[in-house]
């Protein structure tokens, strides 16, 4: 039961800064997609440390990593999505360590430096094969 907890929904943010004040004002971010390829949400919430409840789908569980950086749950699931919730907030590790694995995450894995390398690489790669 999710009932009682403070949900704020936010209308749309032009400002960089703005926008990371709000993700650092939330503890968790929920993202209930049907479908969705790689969600720049996901790794704006990371890179802010907010651990993130999402759906299954996609590139999806690439960005989450179910129980480390935040929950993955089945789409259209509403049931799933408030026991995602309650997870989170009830870890063992508790949400404070969710929130640094999340920001981790999102360092370590999808760093400018880290990507630049992927993409030289990938373009070294294909141009060996031409």
């Amino acid at each position: 039961d999710t009932s009682g907890l403070p949900i704020r929904v936010v209308p749309w943010v032009s400002s960089r800064r703005e926008l990371a004040l709000y993700y650092q004002a939330a503890d968790l971010f929920l993202h209930a997609a049907n479908m969705e390829n790689f969600p720049t949400t996901i790794l704006e919430a990371l890179s802010c440390g907010v651990p993130c409840i999402a759906t299954d789908v996609g590139g999806i569980s690439e960005q989450v990593v179910d129980g480390m950086n935040g929950f993955l749950v089945k789409p259209r699931n509403p049931a799933e999505m408030a026991e995602g919730v309650q997870r989170a907030l009830k870890a063992p590790q508790g949400l404070e360590k969710l929130s640094e694995q999340a920001f981790d995450s999102a360092v370590h894995v999808y760093s400018r430096e880290r990507m630049g390398k992927d993409y030289t690489s990938w373009f070294e790669e294909l141009l060996e094969a031409a």
